[in-house]
């Protein structure tokens, strides 16, 4: 029974994933081309909010980089997906934890995700 649950819960984690990659892909593409970030990023920056906005996003992706560097058994692998969280934001998030969920055995639970890879 709990292995049922179990799999319900990883699939229906997995599709969230994956949708929330695709929807940011969507997002991205529409709004790269209604607008051109390198052209409005000087006047975006003084707003406040997307000050303020941006030193979230970086804290956000510090947090999650180093749980990643420690989770990976290889340090540069760990660096590489700390370099596409910085470039891709919530794409690379959710496609780091989609791979993390489909990388498990059908008898481990989903917090086993959350784990330090052994080398």
């Amino acid at each position: 029974m709990n292995s049922v649950r179990g799999n319900g819960a990883r699939s229906v984690l997995c599709l969230f994933l994956a949708a929330v990659a695709v929807t940011m892909v969507v997002v991205s593409v529409i709004t790269s081309m209604r607008s051109n970030l390198f052209e409005e990023f000087g006047r975006l920056v003084r707003e406040p909010w997307m000050a303020a906005t941006l030193i979230d996003f970086y804290f956000n992706i510090l947090i999650f980089s180093l749980w990643a560097c420690w989770r990976e058994a290889r340090w540069a692998r760990g660096l590489a997906w700390t370099a596409a969280f910085v470039l891709f934001g919530s794409i690379a998030t959710s496609l780091y934890v989609l791979v993390r969920v489909l990388r498990l055995r059908p008898d481990q639970p989903l917090s086993a995700a959350l784990l330090r890879d052994e080398p």
